[in-house]
């Protein structure tokens, strides 16, 4: 697994996949490739497939292997309160 891929995959983690397949996070790509920070969560992943873009910087590709499968869904995470 290369840095841009472990780099999604992290994004992925601490995203709320709760509702749909799709994470959504701030790019750890646009400031070495843009000169500036990810602000608006222009970042997303998919649980299910892998495929991972940015759509401020441009980057895009796909997690390699089953790894990304393995990560708990947000909602799978949280304890009920009542």
């Amino acid at each position: 697994m290369n840095e841009d891929q472990a780099a999604a995959l992290q994004v992925l983690e601490m995203a709320d996949t709760s509702h749909s397949s799709w994470g959504r996070g701030n790019c750890p790509f646009c400031l070495s490739r843009t000169g500036k920070e990810d602000r608006r969560n222009s970042f997303s992943v998919n649980a299910e497939s892998g495929y991972y873009q940015c759509f401020k910087c441009g980057t895009k590709g796909k997690l390699q292997g089953d790894r990304f499968r393995q990560v708990p869904k947000f909602a799978q995470n949280k304890t009920e309160t009542r």
